[in-house]
């Protein structure tokens, strides 16, 4: 009869402890990061009595979380590369908006040569107006300076994005360092487990805590860590995903553009000023160069061609926000707290702590019963 009370408060206690954990899954349920928890439960070693084995109750061997690393290192991957897409995405468009005169308040360079054009063509039919000759000299300044403001706008574009680098570089490192900081505590309440022992520590909220912070690190670049036992976690952190892989992308696709713009521009300005400078003369010999070079044409292909770059960067940034969701579903099936399964879970528990009390206050009867007969 000792024996059975013995094996009842065990699972008094146990169960208690089921209940414990389901009421921590519970009152985290909305809680980001957080992995819901299992109580694993193992019968005791049993005894000998006799000819026979006897169960001597249970005991808690460990407390886990749902967790599937496999699963997990996807998602990193691919938040990883949709924050690569989409950051590239983000600022080439906004350098779009640039190019197609939101940025400058005007219209395109494209336009703008047209219409210098189209001033030069009015005045070779009067050469010797000067109303016309203002005009042309001023939309032909108004072309130059054009230009020259768009580099500078494209610069300082620049610089803001490598400040943005510079910050999220800055942000990484913090999150590295609150990683060793969880990993050490990992360790100390995991440090046991590779030897032999009856029950096993699990760090279970410390490792939610990592692996969020692993998340937020796949988002800003490329994030890898491999786990053997507790103490031989380690990491890696690098440029080449993430947002920061998306902002030196736009950097060299900005950097790209400048150059390309440059290289058809630069003879159209040069055609320009020489025009200007000589007075406006030889006419015909200019309408002719406009005509062979085809200069506004040359430039508006290269905005085409960087706006097409672009819309082909929203649809890889959409396709990898696509498959990201999936495995985010995915993940947060197994491991997020269905507040359903729970309830059903603590029925199950309270259940078994009502006949683990019931089979003690029996347990307790009988032995009375048997002390009464003595006495």
């Amino acid at each position: 009869m000792l024996q059975s009370i013995f094996n009842g408060l065990s699972s008094l206690v146990n169960h208690q402890r089921a209940l414990d954990v389901t009421a921590h899954n519970i009152a985290n349920a909305e809680v980001s990061g957080y992995s819901k928890q299992r109580v694993n439960l193992q019968n005791n070693f049993t005894r000998r009595d006799g000819n026979h084995e006897i169960g001597v109750g249970v005991h808690t061997h460990s407390v886990t979380r749902m967790h599937n690393d496999m699963l997990f290192d996807r998602v990193l991957g691919s938040s990883s590369n949709n924050a690569s897409a989409n950051e590239e995405f983000v600022h080439l468009q906004r350098v779009e908006e640039t190019l197609v005169g939101d940025g400058l308040d005007g219209n395109t360079m494209g336009e703008l040569t047209d219409q210098f054009f189209d001033t030069v063509q009015l005045l070779s039919s009067e050469p010797d107006n000067l109303a016309l000759k203002a005009n042309v000299k001023a939309t032909g300044e108004e072309l130059i300076d054009r230009a020259g403001r768009l580099n500078n706008v494209l610069n300082d574009y620049k610089s803001g994005v490598q400040e943005e680098k510079d910050l999220l570089m800055a942000e990484a490192q913090g999150y590295l360092k609150e990683i060793d900081t969880l990993t050490k505590g990992i360790q100390e309440v995991e440090a046991f487990n590779e030897f032999p022992t009856y029950e096993k520590s699990h760090a279970n909220d410390l490792r939610d805590k990592r692996d969020l912070l692993e998340l937020k690190l796949s988002e800003i670049g490329n994030f890898q860590s491999t786990e053997g036992k507790p103490s031989d976690y380690t990491y890696s952190f690098d440029e080449k995903g993430g947002r920061l892989e998306g902002i030196t992308n736009s950097l060299k696709g900005i950097n790209k553009l400048q150059d390309t713009f440059n290289e058809k521009f630069g003879p159209l300005g040069n055609a320009i000023t020489d025009f200007i400078d000589n007075n406006m003369e030889n006419l015909n010999d200019f309408l002719q160069w406009n005509y062979d070079n085809q200069p506004a044409k040359n430039i508006n292909d290269t905005f085409i061609g960087f706006s097409s770059q672009v819309d082909n960067l929203g649809n890889t940034a959409s396709s990898t926000e696509a498959i990201m969701r999936g495995l985010q579903a995915q993940n947060d099936k197994e491991t997020k707290v269905n507040l359903d399964e729970e309830m059903v879970n603590m029925i199950r528990y309270q259940r078994a702590y009502e006949a683990a009390a019931k089979v003690i206050q029996t347990s307790n009867e009988m032995l009375k019963t048997l002390i009464g007969m003595k006495r």
